[in-house]
């Protein structure tokens, strides 16, 4: 069975006034009607906290969660999961802001489709009678999955937010495993015996990488007073088990002892209070920093009004299919939430189309990530689903649909928690009105495929 000319029609309606909205944002931007740095933050801010979490409420509130496919979701899910592990072994042994920020931009590039706009009037059309089932996967993808993101996305708020670039001046000494930050050495700074506190943060924080580097920062100093009789010597403290929770936990103490040296030395002084194993000190220095940082996480992850909609219509949904028979929404919340969530989609293609206009060409990404991205989701999406599927037991119709939805367009939401955390808004604005362009061809050579195999 193909495409009836209906189908398409129907199909054509759902496309086209995106872009429209697209090129009614990108004509206003180009007129200074709006402007991106007046407007574009606002419109962020309001699609992402208000009309985005409206549309989740709605999505799931007006599903039944108890006619749920679950072996349908088992595939999707399990797919995701594959998806998700094989990413995270790439950042496991040196988590840094970068790398979650890859980490979500791929797991969104092979999971996450634009099922409501795209998917039901397509897949429907070539499977009729898979509205419940395309359903499911939206309800799952609002419930479980967009909140995973959310978590993924706060991780690399708080890491970003940890260490802001490597376009700082930081350099690091190790000890034993054990990183000592050196806070305000300057020239003259050693010419005294005295004791200087660490800091990780500031401006004037510097890392020394090696003592080489420290001892050319002290040489050639004019030092205030009698130089000492002693050699220069420098000792330092480091407390592992409590570095950077109090002041003084990292400590350079001046020790002067012989003639006057060109060159200052530098040497580990034991600590009653170091553990007896440097590597003990550092795990449980690390467990402590992992312990804060996933705290902030759960705390900005709680804050999320997403995650409180999806949640909410998850417990009225169940609820109602209860105690109220399924019956529709009442009225006035209905009506409130649609006003809302139907500007979802409408806003986030118009600034979709502002943020082109404020650069330079249509593809700000560069063709490289154009084309690596339709890779990914019309080409690797497809294959782990079809993995997942065979795995969950999915066969014959069901397993087709299920490997066709996976090929579905970018979806918008992807590009809105893009824009809100400021992560590789370039990729995926670029991604969801690329892909939503050129993929019809594509889906209808897949189903081909598919049913000549059948």
């Amino acid at each position: 069975m193909g495409l009836e000319g209906s189908a398409v029609i129907s199909l054509m309606n759902a496309i086209v006034p995106l872009y429209i909205s697209i090129a009614l944002g990108y004509s206003l931007s180009k007129l200074k009607v709006v402007t991106y740095k007046t407007h574009y933050a606002g419109i962020v801010t309001f699609c992402f906290k208000i009309t985005l979490p409206a549309l989740f409420f709605r999505l799931v509130a007006t599903n039944n969660p108890y006619a749920l496919n679950l072996q349908l979701i088992g595939a999707d899910t399990l797919s995701k999961v594959i998806v998700l592990l094989v990413l995270s072994l790439g950042c496991y042994w040196r988590p840094t802001a970068q790398g979650v920020a890859w980490v979500y931009a791929y797991f969104n590039l092979a999971t996450f489709s634009n099922t409501v706009l795209v998917g039901i009037p397509l897949v429907t059309a070539l499977y009729p009678g898979t509205e419940k089932d395309l359903t499911a996967l939206i309800v799952m993808q609002a419930l479980l999955w967009f909140p995973v993101c959310i978590f993924i996305l706060e991780l690399y708020k708080v890491l970003q937010e940890k260490n802001p670039g490597k376009e700082n001046e930081e350099r690091e000494l190790q000890l034993g495993g054990v990183i000592v930050e050196l806070n305000s050495l300057k020239d003259g700074s050693l010419t005294h015996p005295q004791s200087l506190s660490s800091s990780r943060s500031g401006d004037e924080t510097r890392r020394i990488s090696n003592f080489d580097q420290g001892q050319k920062d002290s040489e050639g100093t004019d030092h205030e007073g009698p130089r000492p009789a002693a050699s220069n010597s420098v000792s330092i403290s480091v407390d592992a088990t409590e570095k950077g929770h109090h002041q003084g936990d990292s400590e350079i103490h001046r020790v002067e002892s012989g003639p006057y040296s060109s060159k200052d030395t530098v040497h580990p002084v034991a600590d009653s209070s170091l553990p007896e194993s440097p590597v003990d000190g550092c795990k449980l220095s690390r467990l402590r920093v992992v312990k804060r940082i996933l705290g902030k996480v759960a705390v900005n992850f709680l804050w999320s009004p997403i995650v409180w909609a999806s949640l909410f219509g998850f417990a009225y949904a169940l609820l109602n299919i209860k105690f109220n028979q399924g019956k529709p929404l009442p009225a006035i919340l209905k009506t409130s939430v649609a006003l809302l969530a139907n500007c979802t989609l409408g806003m986030a293609m118009f600034m979709l189309g502002m943020h082109m206009a404020a650069h330079k060409n249509l593809l700000p990404g560069g063709i490289y990530k154009v084309l690596w991205g339709t890779v990914v989701r019309f080409f690797i999406s497809p294959a782990v689903m079809a993995l997942a599927s065979l795995i969950a037991g999915l066969r014959g119709r069901m397993f087709r649909f299920a490997v066709l939805q996976a090929m579905i367009p970018q979806a918008i939401s992807s590009f809105i928690f893009a824009c809100n955390y400021h992560i590789h808004e370039d990729t995926f604005s670029t991604a969801v009105w690329f892909q939503t362009l050129i993929f019809f061809p594509f889906a209808i050579a897949l189903y081909s495929v598919l049913e000549l195999g059948a």
